[in-house]
């Protein structure tokens, strides 16, 4: 396919780390339209690649950087933190080399973990799982890994917040389930 894989990491000499990094960002702020997190996040990411804790995967396609993945470990659990394709990127979904990548590199480097995220099976109260996410979805499980379950836990201090957040989680999955809905009436009328 023409696509290879890089991994800049702490045996990495540190000014190639710093200038991918850089690039990495500028990317990925470009791609957000503007700042999308904080510079600290980005600051301790860098940091810990230089400490061993984290690498910055990069697919490279035709000697054109494509596709960054940047992974964090600790206690023996690797995981994707943040992703960004360049824009017309030449490959469909260059993600799926990175992530690959990544898990063989940890498994190489003995961790037993590598957390690919969520499996959205179907929409649930307060989130809706579009086409997108449930090729997503697929595409994890193809992987090969153990599903697990996922425990959210959320204590509300105030009780008008939490009915203020419910309201709108509401609102959201019923406009959604609306919306696909009228999608799928009007595909059957075609």
């Amino acid at each position: 396919s023409g696509q290879t894989v890089k991994i800049f990491d702490s045996a990495t000499p540190p000014e190639q780390v710093q200038r991918m990094f850089a690039k990495f960002r500028d990317v990925h702020t470009n791609v957000a339209g503007g700042k999308a997190r904080p510079s600290a996040s980005f600051d301790a990411m860098l940091r810990m690649i230089g400490e061993g804790k984290g690498e910055l995967f990069v697919n490279i396609f035709n000697e054109m950087v494509i596709s960054y993945l940047y992974c964090g470990h600790s206690g023996g659990i690797a995981s994707g933190w943040m992703q960004v394709n360049i824009p017309d990127n030449p490959v469909g979904a260059p993600r799926h080399l990175l992530e690959w990548e990544a898990i063989l590199h940890y498994r190489h480097q003995g961790l037993i973990l590598y957390d690919v995220g969520v499996r959205f099976l179907k929409s649930q109260f307060g989130y809706v799982v579009d086409d997108k996410l449930e090729s997503i979805g697929f595409y994890k499980e193809r992987l090969g890994g153990v599903l697990a379950p996922e425990i959210h836990y959320t204590k509300y201090l105030d009780r008008s917040l939490m009915e203020a957040e419910w309201e709108i989680k509401m609102q959201y999955g019923i406009n959604a389930h609306l919306a696909k809905a009228s999608s799928n009436a009007n595909s059957a009328n075609m």
